[in-house]
């Protein structure tokens, strides 16, 4: 067991020092012994690298609103105005159709597991290595296009047409679904494979699970008076489902839950009161929310993040979430281009927690905890959860005294 002397030669910084170092807050470096998959779930939204790219500062032509990535690593963004970019990670480089085939705005792209990406624009267009291998006109495309490959590498296409607003699209032809086939909504504005063949389909109504001709209806009267479209659809891995209501006055975040659609609502969050635009659960079950105006959260549980313009993102309104094959979070909004990853080193502050940014003095627990001597607490770190203990819990003084700090914790 180490000495008293020992002890103090270890931890007693002057605050002068720990401020240079720190800058006041509590920081630990994370040595990474294998390449990131995933973000941390255990650590807060403001703890993440956080790079943006913002139109008002010229380092993104744009703002975005759909991301996807090729085979290659390289990631693909389709920005408001329906032009496409490709992207390393770094640099932003324009792209454009080949000649021969629709030159109009791009209304969606998806990268398909082959190494191909599709393209909705006037028409549907299929490439491969920059070649057309098949493009079709398909009636009722429109500016929020939800399409969805099939495990085959087929696509899968809502659309806006009465008649029929699915249609599933290989190389070689298209076959469109509708009433007669069991589809009772005229637009489908989000589209989600179920993993069981079938599909749950958004629309301005409804909701509709359909599979093999035969579907569920799950009426949504708020939809109709409030003007609101199912925007995003989202599977959690115990199998229920959210939804992203846009303009949906008293809906917003949604689940289903007992054959209905229920706000999702805790004693501290209502999501009912949010205008969603994206949904996307991450590799380790969190699920993420971009909002017209209202910017990021991040759900695990009934645990809610918050993570705004103020934060630093590029802008409130987000209407693309896609996580990529390193496990790195984008998000694209009006104003920009987002991405969260796992920092080598984890910082500790205010906004996870500790009293102040003022710690004085840190010690390490033999169980793991991190105790921290602050301005006006005793802050402790427990599996990167803060708590604190404060003169309203009996600690005596205004700032824990490092040495007394020291003397009681051997």
């Amino acid at each position: 067991m180490a000495s008293r002397r020992e002890l103090r030669l270890r931890f007693s910084w002057s605050r002068s020092t720990l401020t240079a170092m720190l800058g006041g807050y509590l920081t630990f470096i994370l040595l990474a012994a294998a390449p990131v998959h995933a973000l941390d779930p255990n650590i807060h939204l403001s703890q993440y690298m956080h790079t943006a790219w913002r139109t008002q500062d010229a380092s993104l032509p744009a703002g975005m609103f759909s991301i996807t990535q090729t085979h290659d690593g390289f990631l693909w963004f389709l920005s408001l105005s329906g032009d496409v970019y490709r992207s390393d990670g770094v640099r932003f480089l324009p792209w454009r159709l080949p000649a021969g085939v629709s030159n109009g705005p791009i209304g969606e792209i998806l990268a398909d597991h082959e190494g191909g990406i599709w393209v909705v624009a006037d028409e549907l267009v299929h490439l491969r290595d920059g070649v057309v291998t098949s493009h079709f006109e398909l009636k009722g495309l429109h500016g929020f296009q939800s399409i969805s490959e099939d495990p085959d590498g087929s696509l899968w296409v809502g659309l806006r047409a009465s008649d029929a607003p699915l249609c599933h699209v290989t190389d070689r032809a298209v076959k469109c679904f509708g009433k007669a086939d069991g589809i009772p909504i005229f637009d489908v504005n989000s589209l989600l494979a179920d993993g069981k063949g079938g599909f749950w389909l958004g629309g301005s109504t409804a909701l509709v699970h359909w599979h093999g001709g035969v579907s569920e209806t799950y009426p949504i009267g708020a939809l109709k008076s409030s003007g609101g479209d199912i925007m995003g659809l989202a599977l959690a891995t115990d199998g229920s489902l959210w939804m992203g209501i846009r303009e949906g006055e008293g809906l917003g975040l949604a689940q289903l839950k007992d054959g209905a659609v229920k706000p999702f609502v805790t004693p501290t969050f209502d999501g009912s009161r949010l205008s969603v635009t994206s949904l996307m659960f991450d590799r380790d079950g969190n699920l993420w929310v971009g909002t017209d105006a209202k910017g990021l959260f991040r759900i695990y549980g009934n645990t809610v993040e918050h993570y705004g313009h103020t934060e630093g993102l590029s802008g409130d309104s987000v209407w693309a979430l896609f996580e990529d094959r390193e496990g790195i979070v984008w998000a694209g909004s009006t104003s920009g281009i987002d991405s969260f990853r796992d920092p080598r080193v984890t910082t500790f502050s205010a906004l996870q927690g500790l009293g102040k940014d003022l710690a004085a003095g840190i010690l390490a627990g033999r169980d793991g905890t991190i105790w921290v001597a602050n301005a006006g607490s005793l802050d402790r770190i427990n599996n990167g959860t803060v708590s604190s203990i404060r003169r309203s819990d009996g600690l005596p003084g205004d700032q824990v005294d490092r040495t007394e700090f020291l003397y009681h914790s051997e």
